[in-house]
């Protein structure tokens, strides 16, 4: 399970505070609106939300906020309490949660996956053509740039998402690695004009810990 040595506030700018759960908060209480969704979920689905919301709790109460419900929105979003922003993200052995005061940011993105080859149909949809042309001649640092790409842009959607109120698809978002662990998010030419301007803004940063690809976005006011 693990602790304190996943670093994931360095994956965001100081603003942002980051919880990540131990054994026990896939058992921990729920709010009782929480306890409501999760009664409707599979057992495996259920612990994940129980060890989020327990995350989430802890982060937010080091923002002085306390005794509040965070529920699910239509993509199991979390909707966060007024004057915060956030993100949840987990895996198998993992899970974890950011937030921070949307005065300082308009949106938070963490997402994280195992180190694994993608199948090629996923990684055909996540990458372009000419991403992927671009990518294939550059040292792996562990993990396959398709799955790398793959979290960026799903922790980029998580930002941008509770922000536009519609999906947001991989080939609308451009990877360029030469930043290494900050590659840049940037729009493709079939990107909606609403996008420009904020992938310019979101700022992007991966890091690989324990066997793991982990993506943090945050889309600040500036």
């Amino acid at each position: 399970m693990p602790g304190p040595a996943w670093r994931l506030e360095q994956l965001f700018p100081g603003a942002v505070l980051a919880e990540v759960a131990d054994s026990k908060d896939y058992e921990a209480p729920l709010h009782p609106e929480e306890a409501k969704l999760a009664a409707r979920m599979a057992v495996n689905r259920s612990r994940e939300f129980t060890a989020g919301r327990a995350c989430a709790r802890r982060a937010l109460a080091r923002l002085g906020i306390t005794d509040v419900a965070v529920l699910s929105g239509p993509r199991r979003e979390p909707r966060w309490p007024a004057s915060v922003v956030g993100s949840i993200a987990h895996c198998a052995g993992f899970c974890a949660a950011v937030v921070a005061r949307d005065a300082e940011f308009r949106g938070l993105g963490l997402d994280i996956e195992p180190v694994q080859r993608l199948e090629m149909p996923l990684a055909e949809t996540v990458l372009s053509a000419s991403e992927r042309e671009a990518l294939r001649h550059l040292p792996t640092r562990g993990a396959e740039w398709s799955l790398v790409a793959f979290v960026a842009k799903e922790a980029a959607f998580k930002a941008l998402y509770p922000v536009l109120q519609r999906e947001i698809g991989f080939n609308e978002m451009a990877l360029d690695p030469t930043e290494w662990p900050a590659p840049r998010l940037s729009r493709t030419p079939v990107t909606a004009h609403e996008l420009n301007g904020f992938l310019p803004r979101l700022e992007v940063r991966i890091a690989l810990e324990h066997g793991h690809v982990l993506a943090g976005v945050s889309l600040p006011f500036r």
